[in-house]
């Protein structure tokens, strides 16, 4: 099968992002479109003269970019107004001055990349199920199908949590325990998953 121009695109957009190998590349963000080789990875860096990690400086630029567009300050002021709210405990490092301003915009800093990253990686689960969900509709394998349910379960518990009370859209409005989920099919699953 032909690989098609978005696919490809996709493929050098990440390679020229990271400073990652052809092996790498295929490991980390391709291993589920078999299509995609290392080999085929190398030729096309070869014959389009991809750069490694070619927007390394821009990466930084854009780092700046969005810390200066996310709203830091409104978050900076959600930490200090806990800390004069509560009395937190332990001491705050490089805080001779007794100005807590540092300190607020480094934990704003890191609560908005980790709000960030879950984001992303949300969207890359429900990628993984989507291309998931097409090989195990085509299976005649149990233990493929089973690997999907599974993979639905788990992502929903990542998603809502360990405790697994979903209310499914019906009249009886019943709210199901873990063990009534684990015995939906994976439809079933999916429609809980997206809320639909």
């Amino acid at each position: 099968m032909a690989i098609d121009a978005d696919t490809r695109l996709k493929v050098q957009v990440v390679y020229e992002s990271n400073n990652w190998s052809a092996r790498e590349v295929k490991e980390y963000r391709f291993a589920d479109i078999e299509e995609i080789k290392q080999k085929t990875i190398e030729s096309w860096i070869s014959k389009y003269k991809w750069i490694k990690n070619r927007f390394a400086s821009e990466k930084e630029a854009i780092e700046e970019l969005i810390e200066s567009s996310l709203p830091l300050e409104e978050a900076k002021s959600i930490i200090k107004n806990k800390m004069e709210n509560e009395v937190v405990e332990g001491e705050i490092v490089n805080d001779d001055d007794g100005d807590d301003d540092k300190y607020s915009e480094a934990m704003a800093r890191e609560l908005s990349y980790q709000v960030l990253n879950v984001h992303s990686l949300q969207a890359e689960m429900a990628r993984n199920l989507d291309s998931t969900k097409e090989l195990a509709k085509n299976s005649k394998s149990i233990g493929v199908k089973k690997t999907y349910h599974d993979m639905l379960t788990k992502t929903y518990e990542v998603v809502h949590g360990k405790n697994i009370n979903i209310t499914p859209k019906d009249p009886n409005d019943k709210t199901l325990s873990s063990q009534e989920i684990k015995e939906k099919s994976d439809e079933e699953l999916d429609r809980l998953i997206k809320g639909s």
